[in-house]
């Protein structure tokens, strides 16, 4: 079964390490995490670019060209995630490691 996490951000740069982290910290990882960013103008979108070049599964991240608003964002990191199963996140989550697991267990 391929696992998505879709993740909306937005000027989310004081919460998103935290959030990043905890994906790593899953004991059964992702396949992909799809990021859609809403014109962040703070540090969001380069902590972003950091952690894909480290992560051990696929990164995409879709900049939007205008800001959409919230359900919009999201509706976006739906929208191009392929997995089976695909796991909302907001940008100020701090997931379980065991998050993934029992879902799928």
């Amino acid at each position: 079964m391929k696992i998505s996490i879709a993740l909306a951000t937005y000027n989310g740069s004081q919460y998103l390490t935290e959030q990043l982290q905890s994906y790593l910290d899953q004991d059964r990882m992702p396949d992909e995490l799809v990021i859609s960013d809403d014109c962040s103008t703070d540090g969001t979108c380069n902590l972003i670019d950091r952690f894909s070049e480290r992560a051990p599964f696929d990164v995409r991240v879709i900049r939007q060209p205008i800001q959409r608003g919230y359900v919009a964002n999201f509706d976006c990191a739906l929208s191009m995630a392929t997995g089976d199963l695909i796991f909302l996140s907001d940008q100020d989550d701090v997931w379980l490691p065991q998050k993934i697991s029992e879902v799928c267990d």
